[in-house]
């Protein structure tokens, strides 16, 4: 019959044999797989084996095309966000973002490899397969990218000169200071301050501002900071 996924046939047969003896049931399964395959290599059928191993292969294919597909999905929600909410100045200030995202960004350069690329950064530190920047619903390649902080660039500049007098205004009520307390006392007033391989990344999130260091002031710097905790 051919009403399931693939046509095949049933072979129903007595539990008695020629004699009127009952035919012995020990070892039934293995007995009949291999009548089975005996009349299907005699009747040129297709093999069932192969068939089981056709769909483990077809469901695994499934399997990672669907876990591709919430990657995906959950890359572009982050990217999506990151840039509907905020202004920043440069690939690399958007790139440490994302990284704080658990979101890795990759750009790479030349002719023949030119082209931006999103990876999941999973809790083992295991990264995902990479989704090209054309497959996501906001499409963010690096020319669209660069075009977008362009045009930002004033009120990029304007935030940045902001979260500047805060991050000042917040450093004079001390006089000496830990890391520690650095970032606590900017987390109050609204500001995240993460260290990105020695460079500090500046989040307003009210605001919707995200700065590099060397955005803000010179002496917001990390290294320059160090001599005064």
């Amino acid at each position: 019959h051919n009403d399931t996924r693939h046509p095949h046939l049933h072979i129903v047969s007595v539990s008695i044999d020629a004699d009127g003896r009952k035919i012995s049931d020990a070892f039934i399964q293995r007995r009949l797989n291999q009548i089975r395959k005996e009349i299907e290599k005699r009747h040129g059928l297709i093999q069932a084996e192969h068939i089981g191993q056709q769909q483990e292969a077809i469901r695994a294919r499934e399997g990672a095309e669907g876990q591709e597909q919430k990657e995906q999905q959950r890359i572009g929600a982050i990217v999506g966000k990151a840039i509907d909410t905020f202004t920043f100045g440069s690939l690399d200030s958007f790139s440490g973002y994302l990284r704080s995202q658990d979101v890795l960004m990759k750009v790479a350069a030349g002719r023949s490899k030119a082209g931006v690329t999103f990876q999941v950064i999973e809790k083992s530190g295991k990264l995902t397969r990479p989704v090209t920047a054309s497959k996501l619903t906001c499409k963010p390649t690096s020319d669209r990218l660069e075009a977008l902080f362009a045009a930002q660039a004033e009120r990029h500049a304007k935030g940045c000169q902001n979260m500047t007098a805060t991050v000042h205004e917040r450093l004079n009520r001390y006089e000496c200071l830990t890391e520690t307390d650095y970032k606590t006392t900017l987390r109050k007033a609204g500001i995240q301050v993460s260290d990105r391989g020695g460079v500090y990344l500046y989040v307003q999130s009210r605001a919707g501002v995200v700065g590099q260091e060397n955005e803000l002031d010179p002496t917001l710097c990390r290294q320059a900071l160090l001599t005064r905790f």
